[in-house]
């Protein structure tokens, strides 16, 4: 979904085509999905207290904005859409769902360094066998 002054277009992204345009909507469907949600919401006791339903929805929801960065360092300036989602419906939801997710999925940050030295201390402890290419 992307807005601009002329209204909602819609795009729908295919692998290793990126973003195709789909024609525009005649209306803005983020109404229908904030129903859809707040549906959801009010059957889900078991994830969601009930008090809290009415403060993860939006009050006046948006379709999410779609920004180009353009990477101008590599060949052919490859697009890299950046997807802005505070507005949207799902938002608040999502900001919920990833801390109850983080508390019961301790996954850690395998793939975060500190810093270089660090990096360099785990690439010493790095055990290699014959299979590994050099």
């Amino acid at each position: 979904m992307l807005t601009g002054s002329a209204g909602y277009v819609h795009l729908d992204f295919v692998q290793g085509q990126g973003y195709l345009y789909g024609g525009k909507l005649q209306t803005n469907p983020t109404n229908k999905f904030q129903k859809l949600i707040t549906k959801a919401l009010k059957q889900c006791h078991l994830i969601v207290n009930k008090k809290k339903v009415k403060h993860l929805i939006q009050k006046d929801p948006q379709p999410p904005t779609l920004k180009a960065q353009i990477k101008i360092h590599k060949p052919d300036n490859p697009i890299r859409p950046v997807v802005n989602n505070i507005n949207s419906p799902t938002y608040k939801i999502s900001k919920l769902l990833a801390k109850k997710l983080n508390v019961y999925l301790n996954l850690g940050h395998q793939n975060n360094i500190k810093d270089s030295v660090t990096l360099a201390h785990d690439l010493t402890k790095l055990k290699t066998d014959e299979k590994h290419k050099r």
